[in-house]
């Protein structure tokens, strides 16, 4: 599971906020078998903010920096000045994002929203009415005057652009994104004494708002079913507020939340939405009346990523030899809280020679591109894996290496409309490539003779040898070579070498220089045979 970092913008201020994953989507259906959201034990809805001895969390407990949550929004206030509000009659619940309009400025004060959160658990119990693992989501929000009844909103958004844009349109600016399918809407109505007069869940198909669940107050008499699957509250008594929060002057103290300032709810969001999606958007509204399709007010934005995706990138082979090719397969792996959709898109396959690395890897933007044939140049597409529908594998083109040493892939995932573009340029993506070597023998014969000399009657032996080589057997002409040593000891210096098999023989002559007669060697034959085992 991930916990993503979020981006949060509210109405009137811009800043960084903590994590939230809500994964969000599909169909709502009502099933009798639907988990009680109020009762698990995860969260307190009992229309205050302060943690109390009944087990599960709440709005105080998160604030402080506790809690048992998968993800928290932090609490999005919406505090400066002039302010911004929506604009114009097209904007509405039901009808799409982009007709919705904002400008600068104030509501009326009913409407104006102070604060809003959001947060998500998984469910850790099995009641037999619900699994464990199911997604719970707890939404809330409190506003700044209490003088006449109140009609709330929370919409969770799939479009990963939504927000606001700088686009004048009406009077006002546009904002940016559309409705997706399976968007989900949350409307509530309440009095000023608190008392909820109905909750009604909506998605979005096809181009409008279909209602798919009607559920009731949290805190009611007789008490809800154990079994409900969306319930909301509103305090019907002054209660603190954990965080900074000060009402309209001459209707409460500030710290303290008056009669129907606060409003809290929740949803099973794997009952209800069996086949969720990541969602990226998050808004608290408020509208000018009950209909569902009345005007909207004030707002509150917080853009979240309810879902993450990582690459891991394996090359083929830890090490191969020079000659050889090598690919590199990219698996993405897509997590988050509540079921999560197949990654799409495709990989890019980048590869870095041993004087391209940095690091020991291969960051962008040093290597080559690998696009055998340039069939691909927008990279391999994904290719869903047939086990595990998290995730999706792709391969690279094969690549030759022209270099020995260590060589490394990078991996470069392009994201979809649900996951950030992820690159995986570790050192897990690096291989070697060596050189192979052989060896083999060409024996080099060198023949050479030496002549020993003597007379009989034991004169001095001075003279000359003359020694001939035959290529054959006999010392039959001709002659190879012939060599002279004119000193004892007498000896040939050939330089000629012989590699393979060969018969030879030698003839010696002795010619004196000092009154001894001549004489003549036998002929001395020899044979080698060479084998150089090829």
């Amino acid at each position: 599971m991930a916990i993503l970092r979020i981006a949060s913008r509210a109405r009137r201020r811009y800043g960084a906020l903590l994590a939230l994953s809500l994964m969000l989507g599909g169909v709502l259906f009502l099933v009798p078998s639907a988990v009680a959201v109020h009762d698990l034990g995860l969260f307190e809805l009992d229309r205050n903010a302060q943690a109390e001895a009944t087990p599960g969390d709440d709005w105080g407990t998160l604030f402080g920096g506790g809690g048992s949550q998968e993800s928290f929004t932090g609490i999005l206030a919406d505090s400066a000045l002039p302010g911004n509000q929506f604009q114009g009659g097209g904007s509405k619940d039901d009808l799409d994002i982009t007709q919705w309009l904002w400008k600068a400025g104030e509501p009326l004060d009913k409407d104006d929203i102070t604060n809003a959160y959001a947060a998500a658990y998984t469910n850790t119990t099995d009641t037999g009415s619900n699994n464990v693992g199911d997604l719970i989501v707890y939404f809330g929000l409190d506003r700044f005057s209490v003088a006449g009844s109140a009609q709330v909103g929370f919409w969770f958004l799939q479009d990963p652009t939504f927000g606001l844009s700088d686009t004048a349109s009406g009077g006002g600016f546009k904002f940016n994104g559309q409705h997706q399918d399976n968007d989900v809407l949350v409307q509530s109505n309440f009095t000023n004494g608190g008392v909820i007069s109905n909750i009604t869940v909506f998605k979005w198909l096809s181009g409008g708002l279909v209602q798919i669940a009607q559920a009731g107050d949290c805190v009611s008499t007789p008490p809800l079913a154990p079994d409900d699957q969306a319930c909301a509250t509103a305090n019907q008594a002054a209660s603190a507020s954990p965080w900074p929060y000060t009402p309209k002057a001459n209707e409460g103290s500030p710290g303290t939340f008056p009669i129907s300032a606060f409003f809290e709810g929740g949803l099973n969001i794997t009952r209800l939405v069996p086949d969720a999606t990541c969602f990226s958007g998050f808004m608290a509204e408020t509208r000018s009346s009950t209909p569902f399709d009345s005007r909207l007010k004030d707002f509150t934005l917080g853009t979240f990523e309810s879902c993450e995706a990582e690459i891991k990138t394996t090359p083929s082979s830890a090490s191969i030899v020079l000659g050889q090719s090598i690919t590199d397969r990219a698996v993405v792996s897509a997590s988050g809280l509540g079921g999560v959709p197949t990654p799409t898109g495709s990989v890019k396959f980048f590869i870095c020679s041993p004087s391209q690395l940095s690091g020991g890897a291969c960051p962008s933007p040093n290597g080559t591109f690998v696009d055998v044939g340039g069939d691909e140049p927008n990279g391999e597409t994904l290719t869903p894996d047939p086990i595990d529908a998290t995730k999706a594998n792709a391969e690279s083109d094969s690549f030759t290496p022209n270099v020995i040493g260590t060589w490394c892939w990078r991996g470069e995932y392009s994201g979809d409309q649900f996951y950030d573009p992820v690159t995986d340029a570790s050192i897990g993506e690096c291989f070697t490539v060596t050189d192979t070597s052989s060896i083999t023998t060409d024996q080099k014969w060198l023949p050479n003779d030496t002549a020993s000399v003597t007379t009989a009657g034991g004169t001095a032996v001075s003279g000359t040898v003359t020694f001939t080589l035959y290529e054959n057997g006999t010392c039959s002409a001709p002659a190879k070579a012939t060599f002279t040593d004119s000193s004892a000891p007498f000896e040939t210096n050939n330089t000629s070498v012989y590699t393979s098999t060969q018969t030879i023989s030698w003839r010696a002559h002795f010619e004196s220089n000092n009154g001894v007669a001549a004489s003549d060697s036998s002929c001395e034959t020899s044979t080698v045979t060479i084998n150089n085992n090829h």
